[in-house]
């Protein structure tokens, strides 16, 4: 028989022991949550922005090239396009690990680097 003063095993099945866990952290982590997701989501409407445009931009060059008269026009035209796509990709890129960056700085804090501007 057990008395009162007798402590209970620990529950394996609690993940709060397992992972020394507190309200303090779990309040953090539910934070450290909401942020990245809400910095998903942004990120998500950033891309979708991002791939409506280029599409456009695609279907713009295609009709430009479709009306070319000679190959030096179509030669140039798809130059245009060629250097066009690839700086619009460099700076959507260049975009999206600045969001990625900053939701990094803010949910964690104490990590090598955190704070420091770029």
């Amino acid at each position: 028989m057990k008395h009162a003063s007798e402590a209970s095993p620990p529950n394996p099945f609690d993940l709060r022991a397992l992972w020394e866990a507190n309200g303090g952290a779990a309040a953090f982590g539910g934070d450290a949550m909401r942020t990245w997701l809400d910095s998903a989501t942004r990120m998500q409407a950033e891309a979708t922005a991002f791939w409506t445009g280029r599409a456009s931009k695609d279907m713009a060059a295609l009709t430009m090239i479709g009306r070319c008269t000679n190959p030096a026009e179509a030669m140039e035209a798809q130059m245009r396009y060629a250097r066009e796509a690839v700086a619009d990709f460099y700076a959507e890129g260049q975009r999206m690990m600045r969001m990625a960056s900053e939701v990094t700085k803010v949910t964690l804090p104490g990590m090598p680097g955190a704070g420091k501007s770029e």
